[in-house]
């Protein structure tokens, strides 16, 4: 939660949930119907690697990738009581853990799942950390002890992009107000 409302409550996290794997479940009945495995074969190339496609060898255990997210993301007094410096540091900290990814997690066969899954949650969480920490101010649940007022200037949201290297672009209300009339 970096952003003045956090969006994930209970509902909206089990439509996702539930919508996804809906959608999942007809493209994967649609692209069977179709023969799509056997056509587009020779046709498409992979992407994304974090988790699928290590760059070395599978010596990083997807269980010690989630537990180090869960250390850096889950206790409140990192992730509600925010500063700054421990921001900054957990966030280096899961860097260098996507470093390793890159080079190490993966698995093969029936053992695909695992790592994605590991490599998905650190890549969120390096966006979070980003996020919360490019917020220099206390805002809606986003709360930081080195900036405990709200900014009375303008509301930024910021756009997050990247997965390697994640860039922050903050934006003013103009922004979100040409967005909401295109």
């Amino acid at each position: 939660m970096a952003g003045a409302i956090s969006g994930g409550g209970a509902v909206n996290s089990s439509w996702a949930i539930a919508s996804g794997w809906w959608a999942g479940q007809g493209a994967l009945a649609y692209a069977c119907r179709r023969g799509a495995p056997r056509r587009f074969r020779h046709h498409v190339a992979p992407m994304g690697g974090v988790g699928l496609r290590p760059s070395d060898s599978f010596a990083l255990d997807p269980r010690e990738v989630k537990a180090a997210v869960r250390a850096e993301v889950a206790p409140l007094d990192r992730n509600f009581f925010r500063e700054g410096g421990q921001l900054a540091e957990s966030l280096s900290r899961l860097d260098g853990l996507w470093s390793r990814a890159i080079q190490h997690l993966g698995g093969e066969g029936a053992d695909r799942l695992r790592p994605r899954e590991a490599a998905s949650g650190l890549a969120a969480a390096r966006w979070l950390l980003t996020g919360a920490l490019a917020r220099t101010e206390s805002r809606g649940m986003h709360r930081r002890l080195d900036h405990p007022a709200t900014d009375e200037g303008p509301v930024l949201r910021y756009a997050l992009r990247g997965v390697h290297r994640i860039e922050v672009e903050p934006q003013g209300a103009e922004a979100a107000l040409e967005e909401a009339a295109s």
